[in-house]
């Protein structure tokens, strides 16, 4: 049995209706932060630096994580529709 639902709104209306957060603030704040960062610095390489602090590593430490979860099965764990043996 198969159930098709389309609904015709806009994304403000939809994250409404499920009762998401609206992130436009959270986003404009970041943005206008990243602005006012790159104006004072002049230099998007001291400013990338100065994120990424501890380097190659760090960077290599969020790729393993995120490659992690992409590899983790879906549900982790404590799966309850996972056959016990």
């Amino acid at each position: 049995m198969k159930i098709r639902i389309d609904i015709d709104g806009k994304p403000e209306e939809l994250r409404s209706f499920l009762g998401l957060p609206d992130l436009n603030p959270v986003h404009e704040a970041l943005v206008k932060q990243l602005l006012d960062q790159l104006e004072e610095t002049r230099d998007p390489q001291a400013l990338l630096q100065k994120w990424f602090a501890g380097g190659v590593q760090s960077a290599e430490t969020l790729q393993r994580l995120i490659l992690e979860s992409l590899h983790a099965p879906a549900g982790g764990p404590g799966r309850s529709d996972q056959k016990t043996r």
